[in-house]
């Protein structure tokens, strides 16, 4: 289900008509962001890991334990990254939650592959179960003020569940 929030107030599922038409074809499709990202900007796009570590499942938000059928795990693995130009300028924050075992299916963090980009390579099947999407402020990127924001779940037959929040630079996707 797709419900768009405005500073995280809930709002209709197509409450996103007052964005501009780049945003919500970003914000609502199911196909890799960063190939859209990349389109938009006309440049490649890289992943730097901001930080990475393995969490109390306690600690994260219950709908998104439930997302990836994780209430009976113990730890999960939170990586949080940043999309970023060739000039190294961010244009996404993101909080990527899986299982701990999921380690070695995700970019190592020194790797500056998107996420995407990497399961496209491998041709993994794959679809994108888009949780939420709308304008917001985002506690992951404070730099950030007001920004549109997509949370969605990366679902493979053969792989763990993995749970991405992308929240979006302003001055690349703009939200008035």
């Amino acid at each position: 289900m797709v419900s768009s929030t405005t500073d995280s107030a809930p709002a209709p599922a197509y409450g996103l008509a007052a964005l501009p038409s780049s945003t919500r074809i970003l914000l609502t499709g199911d196909g890799a962001t960063t190939v859209m990202l990349e389109a938009l900007l006309e440049v490649p796009l890289r992943v730097r890991v901001v930080a990475q570590r393995v969490v109390d499942t306690a600690a994260v938000p219950p709908a998104v334990r439930r997302a990836l059928a994780a209430e009976r795990m113990p730890w999960l693995l939170e990586r949080l990254s940043e999309l970023v130009d060739p000039a190294g300028r961010p244009v996404s924050r993101n909080r990527v939650v899986s299982a701990v075992a999921a380690t070695g299916q995700l970019p190592p963090p020194t790797d500056p592959t998107p996420l995407g980009v990497r399961l496209r390579e491998e041709r993994r099947a794959q679809h994108r179960e888009l949780l939420r999407c709308g304008v917001g402020h985002a506690p992951e990127a404070p730099q950030f003020g007001r920004c549109a924001f997509k949370e969605y779940v990366i679902r493979s037959p053969d792989r763990y569940p993995v749970y991405v929040a992308e929240r979006f630079n302003p001055a690349v996707v703009g939200v008035a």
